[in-house]
């Protein structure tokens, strides 16, 4: 019996093969870019809620122990490298420094930034507190900048003159490098991946004590 095949076999031409890889690549870069998009913003809000459970921690001590509470950050000329603007605690007296929790650091290539956008004061946007010298067996060494007394009253201070002013701290991707005799910050906006938020705010309501954790949005 003569067995008949026909000449037109399914498949694909290189033409087609090429675009169906096309398209599973763009989709892939896609998912990816929004991937990292969520780490990103995942990474933000979870720095600020440690340190916002940090500060909540200084508020019930300086209630419970009827003494203020300090919020301190490394300063630009605090050392080792890479703690600059990123590493902070808490400490009590500041004439003769009592330290209250051990340092804590900001993940990488977060940083404590220049709030231009808000309402409030911004903490580094104005003269600290005070600034002082940390001693050279501690972890971090060198100028420290005090930006927030938390009150036995469980309000806020803030300022060179301690007033109660609602005041804003802002954690950004982005760096802080030397340049000349000053500091330079450079934001990091990953625009091209789309992320929605480069920014987490800390807002400070200086006669309640409140703290408010807001996204700040930031557009290409």
């Amino acid at each position: 019996m003569r067995k008949w095949f026909s000449d037109s076999s399914s498949g694909f031409s290189l033409i087609e093969l090429l675009v169906v890889i096309s398209v599973v690549l763009l989709l892939s870069g896609l998912t990816a870019g929004g991937l990292r998009a969520m780490r990103s913003h995942q990474v933000l809000n979870q720095a600020a809620a440690r340190l916002e459970m940090l500060l909540e921690l200084g508020q019930g001590l300086a209630m419970s122990e009827g003494e203020s509470v300090y919020l301190i950050i490394a300063d630009h000329d605090s050392e080792p490298d890479g703690v600059q603007m990123r590493a902070y605690t808490l400490i009590k007296n500041l004439s003769d420094s009592e330290w209250v929790h051990t340092w804590q650091f900001l993940p990488e290539h977060v940083v404590f930034a220049r709030d231009e956008d808000t309402s409030a004061v911004d903490l580094l946007g104005q003269p600290p507190l005070e600034t002082i010298e940390s001693s050279a067996w501690e972890p971090v060494v060198g100028a420290l900048r005090v930006l927030l007394e938390m009150t036995p009253e469980g309000t806020f201070r803030s300022g060179q003159d301690a007033d109660y002013q609602s005041a804003s701290l802002l954690l950004e991707r982005g760096h802080w490098s030397a340049r000349g005799l000053g500091w330079e910050y450079s934001p990091q906006h990953e625009y091209e991946t789309k992320v929605p938020y480069d920014a987490v705010r800390l807002q400070f309501r200086p006669r309640t004590g409140i703290i408010q954790m807001e996204n700040k949005e930031t557009q290409p």
